[in-house]
């Protein structure tokens, strides 16, 4: 009996809840389509993804500089036995590199810039596609949820205003 009631309550919740309807026009059905729809998303998510690997492979061209530094600092000199000692200051020890590098001809860089243009060329264009084929969806869906026009009661009505 629990069971019963339960499911006309589901029931006629479900009921109620599918009659109410947003009332939208073509461009705000086409607008909230376009905002909403994951395939769109993803599709312009992969064009933010290959303008990201471009940056990425230009930063492949650029100079590239490292440093290295080291300190070593002591209380006691080391000494050997016989009064052989390993260095003259008893305090400090101070090194330090620089290392900068230059690409000049980097060809393996040069063909993935052209790769990544392919590449975000095609994700633009699939972007521009599922655009297209979800703004036809939505405009088939709106027109075909529409009434008939009714063509020769809109002539009797033009024709009676003229006479």
């Amino acid at each position: 009996m629990k069971k019963l009631i339960l499911t006309l309550c589901l029931a006629a919740t479900g009921t109620f809840a599918a009659v109410a309807q947003m009332r939208l026009t073509l461009d705000q059905a086409l607008d909230l389509a376009l905002s909403e729809n994951p395939t769109v998303k993803v599709a312009e998510m992969e064009v933010q993804r290959y303008d990201y690997v471009k940056r990425q492979t230009w930063g492949g061209l650029l100079p590239q500089v490292s440093v290295t530094g080291q300190v070593n600092h002591s209380f006691i000199v080391q000494q050997m036995s016989k009064g052989f000692s390993l260095g003259n200051d008893p305090y400090t020890t101070l090194s330090g590199a620089v290392d900068a590098s230059v690409p000049l001809f980097a060809p393996q860089v040069y063909r993935m810039m052209k790769m990544n243009d392919k590449q975000m060329a095609t994700a633009v264009e699939a972007a521009r596609s599922s655009r297209i084929t979800l703004t036809a969806e939505v405009k088939k869906a709106f027109y075909s949820r529409r009434p008939p026009y009714n063509v020769r009661s809109t002539i009797r009505r033009c024709s009676t205003r003229t006479a």
